[in-house]
């Protein structure tokens, strides 16, 4: 039976026109126009290759340990297989340091819009104190250098080995391809072969997982893999948030200002009247509480449902806290929780135990203890 080989995806060649447009789209800038005979001519040379299919420019023969010692291979290509091999070298003797390579996939920096860290870097942060705190040697790549610096380049794997293992080189053959302009592969490849093993951080989990499972542990030293999930965060180190209140005045007549962390709430006023008196205009600790424990537990029953299998598509959830007169003072002695969410999938029964699962461990129930009532009324939408 013949093999029939599908054919009719890829683009047609560009016309010279077309190529000279995005040729010339890099020298936009009109700084560039005393210059423009000159760019011409590079246009020139960069039009050959490309109708050339000048994918290696320099190459060299390949010499001894090939299965063909004429073939002309790139020297980019050479140079990086000499590198993988002192990678793999070092990496194979007992005296060096186990490294990790966290990668943070986040395409976000305070270089790019909106001009802030992201999430996923604080948790990258998370995973390189956990690695080390394992007594490896951590290193970051930062994925949101791709968008905020000048050249950096990643093109994707063709997935050669997936049509045919003959197919594929290593180190990657496919990259660079000069007459493509696609010239930043191969450069780190040696990157990736001397960790021990690498992670991944993105704004849901952080994980690290063996390279090549396949591969045998370094003599001496037994491979090790360990999971570390902002679900069930082992080993990372303590989150501590903070709030602040300035207040001025006396007692009942006194007024205070609180603020978050997060400036999500900014000086916002609060006082006697906003607490136990129909003032709308500030805020009260309680509203704070409701808030709180809202939020914790929505969270810790949408993780609760993605552990089970069930990813949540919405989730709301009203906390009321009740605060009651105890003696001279006072006391909260109520909270009830009621959430109404949507979970493809999921059963009435395990809805509801992972509800209960959820109340029970969120870190705010947790914290509240002492509260003498804790509610939850659970409603399961359809959708």
């Amino acid at each position: 039976m013949t093999t029939i080989i599908r054919i009719g995806q890829a683009p047609p060649t560009l016309t010279r026109e077309a190529f000279g447009q995005r040729y010339r789209a890099q020298f936009y800038d009109p700084a560039f126009e005393a210059e423009k005979d000159s760019i011409a001519r590079l246009e020139a040379i960069a039009w050959q290759a490309y109708e050339e299919g000048r994918k290696a420019p320099r190459t060299r023969r390949a010499g001894e340990g090939f299965a063909d010692p004429t073939y002309e291979l790139s020297l980019e290509w050479l140079a990086t297989r000499d590198r993988l091999g002192e990678a793999q070298t070092r990496w194979s003797k007992i005296e060096t340091p186990s490294r990790v390579l966290v990668i943070g996939g986040s395409s976000r920096n305070d270089g790019t819009c909106p001009g802030e860290i992201s999430k996923t870097w604080r948790f990258t942060e998370l995973a390189r104190q956990v690695v080390q705190a394992e007594g490896l040697e951590a290193d970051v790549l930062d994925l949101s250098m791709l968008t905020s610096e000048y050249g950096r380049k990643i093109h994707p794997c063709k997935g050669c080995v997936s049509t045919a293992m003959p197919l594929c080189h290593w180190p990657c053959s496919c990259y660079p391809n000069h007459s493509l302009g696609q010239t930043h592969m191969n450069s780190r490849l040696d990157r990736y072969v001397g960790y021990y093993e690498p992670s991944t951080a993105t704004r849901r989990w952080i994980a690290t997982r063996p390279w090549r499972p396949a591969e045998p542990a370094r003599q001496g030293r037994p491979r090790r893999s360990f999971q570390v999930r902002l679900l069930q965060p082992q080993g990372i180190a303590m989150i501590e948030k903070s709030a602040s209140v300035h207040w001025i005045g006396r007692g009942r007549l006194g007024q205070g200002r609180v603020s978050t962390e997060t400036r999500a709430l900014n000086d916002h006023p609060y006082g006697f009247g906003s607490r136990f008196e129909d003032d709308r205009t500030g805020t009260n600790p309680e509203e704070i509480l409701a808030a709180a424990h809202a939020a914790c537990f929505t969270m810790a029953f949408s993780f609760a449902c993605d552990k089970a299998g069930f990813a949540t598509t919405e989730v709301d959830t009203q906390a009321r806290v009740r605060l009651s007169k105890d003696g001279d003072g006072f006391k909260i002695d109520r909270i009830a929780l009621e959430l109404r969410a949507t979970v493809p999938g999921v059963g009435e029964a395990q809805f509801h135990e992972i509800a209960q699962t959820a109340k029970r461990d969120c870190p705010l129930s947790k914290a509240l203890a002492s509260v003498p009532e804790i509610t939850l009324e659970a409603t399961l939408l359809q959708e």
